[in-house]
């Protein structure tokens, strides 16, 4: 099973374990470095659970995830339409005050994460920010049909060099059972455009 076909076939109870985990902590640390009313972009956005935060607290949104499933569960959670595309086809210009990834780039091959940041690069508006969130470790893991592709304080580095400028890196305790982690963490990071 591919990690696509895992949350095609598996949405609704991936929608019951994660809708109602509590990230205002996060939350706050990202949006805090964002205008009022701000711009986000929801990458991968799964159930819709951040991107109804974030309407709600008066931003505007536009979210996608690469899961047919899961955009169809979002498009309810959240009563407007929800991009079906994957993070390899983002094709924004200086479109968004700010990025959100939670626990969605972590899917994505190492070998093409660089121009996938490159492309979220391109679609922040200039000092746009970055958030992101992977599962704290060094290497490839495979579970339930996923693949995942973790990520340390020192991993991340040569992802962001040259197109983000670090505000904070930290690590917050697993916040679900959702999957594993190797170290049972969570690497999270906000991060700001760097001009080239």
């Amino acid at each position: 099973m591919s990690t696509l076909s895992y949350y095609n076939a598996k949405a609704l109870d991936f929608y019951d374990r994660t809708i109602n985990t509590d990230m205002s902590h996060v939350y706050k640390k990202f949006l805090e470095h964002l205008p009022k009313g701000a711009h986000i972009l929801d990458a991968g956005c799964g159930s819709g659970r951040d991107s109804k935060y974030f309407l709600r607290k008066g931003y505007e949104i536009t979210a996608f995830d690469g899961s047919q499933e899961m955009v169809l569960l979002a498009e309810k959670e959240l009563g407007k339409s929800v991009l079906h595309m994957l993070f390899q086809d983002l094709n924004f210009e200086e479109k968004f005050d700010g990025v959100w990834a939670c626990a969605s780039l972590l899917h994505i091959p190492y070998e093409e994460t660089k121009d996938v940041y490159k492309r979220i690069h391109n679609a922040l508006k200039p000092n746009g920010v970055f958030y992101a969130s992977y599962k704290h470790g060094d290497s490839f893991m495979n579970t339930d049909g996923r693949d995942f592709y973790n990520m340390n304080e020192m991993t991340i580095l040569p992802y962001l060099n040259d197109l983000f400028d670090v505000i904070e890196i930290w690590q917050t305790a697993a916040r679900s059972c959702v999957a594993p982690s190797p170290s049972n963490a969570w690497l999270n990071f906000v991060v700001k455009k760097k001009g080239l």
